[in-house]
């Protein structure tokens, strides 16, 4: 058997020990173990949204726009408040016609009626007196005369009879009288109970024109603060129909709030909130100003159809300008730290040291 020649034994050797090399330092070799994770930076803009249900009928100001904060950047339509406003004076003026008919009957129920009908009790009082007192005098008459023998006895009992009906009558006139007071005040009460009746309809029609009327003042959007504007075309907002509290438009203003991503079951639960990160954002001048030093500041407690919500903040001054929308990865770090080999198997097989 020939033997290899010396120089093909020692890059043979030199090959095995570098290939040693590499595999101990991937198993011996350990680093902290990192989440990545995208996501986009949010910033301080603010929302435009609709105050009430309506259609947009004009949008004043582009995408991209600088305004100031209280200028006017939509309009909704006020055509529905215009019809609630017509339907609700037409219900306010039937009900205030209704009003003025019963005033109008309880006026004279009170000039002319009841006094009619006391002085009507006055004549019949006084008509009874009369017939009883003519059926007393007659029954005195009648009653000498039967003494003298002049009538019958029966002629006087007609009388006395007479005189107790005559009295009977009288003294129903006078149970009428008084009850008369009675029925009257029963008479204004029902006529003062539909007038109230018609006063509190009367007052919820005010309190619902009072909020048409707030919403008819609610038909213009206008900028919460001063920034550019960000939204859709006039094309795709004109015409749209809204909810009330929809947003419509916003207005970004200058800086960050913080950078929001999504870690799924594993990054969950090795990311701690504090945690140091490093973010890489897309078309950030790396050579410039290279990464953004940030932590984790907040971490949900439910997942949502993305994953885990991470809030991270910048930690000091950004090295240099943050918009709001810039997006990248979030290396966030975690307290383990594991080998080379067993990330490149991670990652190779989906195994979890967890």
């Amino acid at each position: 058997m020939r033997s290899r020649p010396p120089l093909v034994r020692t890059v043979l050797l030199l090959a095995g020990a570098f290939v040693a090399a590499i595999v101990l330092v991937l198993v011996l070799v350990r680093i902290d173990r990192v989440v990545v994770a995208d996501g986009a930076f949010e910033g301080p803009s603010r929302a435009v949204r609709a105050p009430r249900d309506g259609v947009v009928l004009e949008l004043l100001v582009d995408a991209g726009t600088r305004v100031e904060a209280g200028a006017v950047l939509a309009r909704l339509d006020a055509r529905a408040v215009d019809a609630e406003r017509a339907e609700l004076a037409t219900r306010r003026a039937a009900l205030a016609t209704r009003r003025a008919e019963l005033e109008r009957e309880k006026r004279h129920l009170i000039e002319t009626l009841q006094p009619a009908e006391r002085e009507g009790f006055a004549r019949a009082l006084e008509a009874g007196r009369l017939v009883v007192e003519a059926a007393q005098a007659k029954e005195a008459r009648f009653a000498e005369l039967e003494r003298q023998g002049l009538v019958e006895k029966t002629e006087l009992e007609d009388a006395v009879l007479a005189r107790k009906l005559a009295e009977v009558e009288l003294e129903k006139v006078r149970a009428d009288e008084r009850g008369l007071g009675a029925r009257e005040a029963a008479a204004g009460a029902e006529l003062d109970a539909r007038i109230a009746e018609l006063g509190h309809a009367s007052d919820e029609l005010d309190i619902q024109a009072a909020e048409v009327e707030r919403r008819a003042g609610q038909s213009e959007l206008v900028a919460p603060v001063a920034g550019c504007v960000i939204g859709p075309s006039r094309a795709e907002l004109v015409g749209r129909a809204l909810h009330a509290g929809d947003e419509v438009l916003r207005v970004a203003v200058a800086g960050v709030d913080a950078f929001v991503a999504h870690v799924d079951d594993r990054g969950r639960a090795r990311v701690a909130s504090g945690a140091p990160a490093k973010l890489r954002l897309e078309g950030y001048p790396w050579l410039v100003h290279g990464t953004v030093e940030a932590k984790v500041v907040l971490i949900a407690d439910r997942a949502d159809e993305r994953g885990w919500l991470v809030r991270l903040a910048v930690d000091g001054n950004p090295p240099g300008p943050l918009y709001e929308g810039m997006s990248g990865k979030a290396r966030i770090a975690t307290e383990e730290r594991v080998s080379i080999a067993w990330l490149v198997l991670e990652e190779l097989f989906g195994l979890d040291s967890k």
